[in-house]
């Protein structure tokens, strides 16, 4: 990530913070984009849409998701179910570097939502699964040059469409 180091600065201390458990996060996605107290508060179930109940069907109507998971990994929200994990930075007055984990997808969201919010920022993340035989791509300026892990079956439980 390229830009002045008042930019730097800005968005260091914008993406620290501390989640619903108390955990310090040094690149917190939970800052960025908050997950719905009401989905944090729902148990993750993939059941399907045949067995919702009125309260499953008021949350996608709310929320777009029936629980905080299906709400995280949608791509418009974080794109992945857990924060940035094993978080390794190099922060230098003209850059930074982060290399960190997420589970099974990249945060698409939440580099969405940064590059919004840090427009005068140029972002380049390379990205891969914790799997070394899983997917891999890179996100820079308006490019996303990958394609995250996809399973038809994941539209009815997060929106009740198909």
């Amino acid at each position: 990530m390229d830009g002045s180091k008042k930019e730097l600065k800005r968005f260091v201390e914008y993406i620290q913070g501390t989640d619903e458990e108390a955990d310090d996060y040094d690149f917190s996605f939970e800052k960025i984009a908050p997950t719905p107290k009401e989905l944090m508060d729902r148990t993750s179930n993939f059941k399907p849409k045949k067995d919702w109940t009125d309260e499953d069907y008021k949350m996608v109507e709310k929320y777009g998701a029936i629980d905080w998971y299906y709400w995280r990994i949608n791509d418009d929200n974080w794109g992945t179910k857990w924060h940035a994990d094993e978080l390794h930075a190099d922060i230098h007055d003209k850059g930074c570097y982060f290399n960190f984990n997420t589970a099974w997808s990249p945060p698409i969201g939440i580099w969405r939502r940064l590059k919004k919010e840090f427009p005068k920022l140029k972002f380049h993340w390379e990205h891969r699964d914790e799997d070394p035989y899983g997917w891999r791509g890179t996100l820079q300026e308006s490019n996303i040059a990958c394609k995250p892990w996809e399973c038809d079956c994941l539209d009815d439980m997060m929106t009740g469409e198909k």
